[in-house]
């Protein structure tokens, strides 16, 4: 499709690929109140998946929205797969190099496992 309002076109970030010690480290489940973000491997490489923190009870089987797959910019920051034209959130590290927060969608989580 033609750009129409003649603006420029977005243009894609620079990606890399993390080491296999830089994807671990940032593998694990953060909380941010009752959210939790799930950051797993999956089919189109690793993703977030986002569902309740709370005890689901009879609830358990629910299928939560499927993880939204993630690039990354450098070994903190990363971009929604799907567009790849912004960064979309980051990992903040301790001095080992383990992420302990993610911030991602407007809030900050904390490394929970």
């Amino acid at each position: 499709m033609s750009n129409i309002a003649e603006l420029p076109t977005p243009v894609s970030l620079d990606l890399v690929d993390l080491t296999p010690a830089a994807v671990d480290a940032v593998l694990g489940k953060y909380q941010a109140g009752s959210l939790t973000m799930t950051v797993a491997p999956g089919d189109g490489g690793i993703g977030i998946r986002m569902g309740s923190a709370k005890d689901l009870g009879e609830y358990e089987d629910i299928v939560w929205p499927p993880a939204i797959p993630i690039a990354f910019v450098n070994d903190n920051n990363f971009a929604a797969r799907a567009d790849t034209t912004r960064a979309l959130g980051r990992f903040v590290a301790d001095d080992t190099g383990r992420a302990v927060m993610l911030e991602f969608g407007g809030r900050t989580a904390k490394r929970v496992a």
